[in-house]
């Protein structure tokens, strides 16, 4: 019979058990394959009481047994070279003597597996044992990319489902969503009118009264068309004054907006590429006399 008592384990779900043993001369921690294969991963000896070594061999397997834990739960714990400490990293006593502690290994998440007793060189080769059967289960235990396939209703049609039941509103008028009677007295009746004003602008912006309607309804803020045709968009006062004429103002900042179409330095530029700026009914101006050309005509 072994000398050696079971005092702690850990069995993943392929069947792989780990077993922590303990005996009055030294401890394991044994890897026993669900084939039956046994692997010794760490080894301690010292005689002295069992009580002891139990104690010993159960603060090495609780951390193993927590890395193991969090590696099954898909977890990857890795590690660096850097992230392994012996004696020589540790530092000397306060006498000045070289202090005798276990080698560990700080993995990914902070979890600290040790080794103590025996030379250096077989205590770093023992954490890095534990820590690679660490890494293995979590290599094994690779969360799989699951995609998924997300359809989105892009059809701009009364009755489809839309987004956040767009679509639900589609054809109302926005005039009448906003003509709500609040009650009495002069606060509601403030508040109805910049709510009308509200739906009023939003009929201008979107050019129809109908949510959902591409046919132009109503003008927009500016009628580019009538622009255009009265000799808008430049830089003088006829620009100017056309820009103000097929302009549509729905609430008081656009009549301000209006009005500055006709003033400041824009208004005092009296000519451009078209001439002298006067229109067809105004009489020529007889001190202004057309450029003489000195060819024949």
């Amino acid at each position: 019979m072994s000398s050696y008592k079971e005092v702690d384990s850990y069995t993943t779900a392929d069947g792989t058990k780990y077993s922590a043993l303990a005996g009055k001369k030294g401890t394991r921690i044994r890897k026993i394959d669900p084939d039956g294969k046994e692997t010794l991963l760490a080894s301690s000896k010292k005689e002295t009481s069992r009580s002891n070594n139990v104690s010993t061999v159960q603060k090495q397997f609780a951390s193993f047994k927590q890395g193991l834990e969090k590696a099954e739960a898909g977890e990857q714990l890795t590690y660096s070279e850097a992230d392994v400490k012996t004696d020589a990293t540790a530092g000397r006593g306060i006498l000045g003597q070289q202090k005798d502690t276990a080698s560990t290994i700080t993995l990914s998440d902070g979890t600290k597996l040790s080794a103590i007793y025996g030379k250096t060189s077989n205590e770093v080769a023992t954490v890095k044992r534990l820590a690679d059967e660490i890494g293995a289960v979590s290599e094994a235990n690779v969360p799989e990319e699951v995609e998924v396939e997300v359809e989105v209703d892009t059809e701009l049609e009364t009755g489809g489902e839309g987004l956040d039941g767009a679509y639900e509103v589609v054809n109302e008028s926005v005039l009448d969503g906003t003509e709500i009677e609040l009650g009495d007295g002069l606060e509601a009746e403030e508040a109805e009118e910049a709510l009308s004003e509200v739906g009023q602008g939003a009929a201008a912006a979107f050019g129809g009264e109908f949510i959902g309607d591409t046919t132009q309804e109503t003008e927009s803020f500016t009628n580019v068309a009538s622009i255009l045709s009265g000799g808008g968009m430049a830089g003088d006062a006829a620009g100017g004054q056309a820009e103000e004429e097929a302009a549509i103002s729905v609430g008081p900042a656009e009549d301000e907006a209006v009005e500055m179409y006709t003033k400041g330095r824009r208004s005092t530029i009296a000519t451009s590429s078209r001439g002298l700026l006067t229109s067809e009914d105004e009489e020529e101006d007889p001190t202004l006399r057309q450029k003489r050309s000195l060819l024949a005509g």
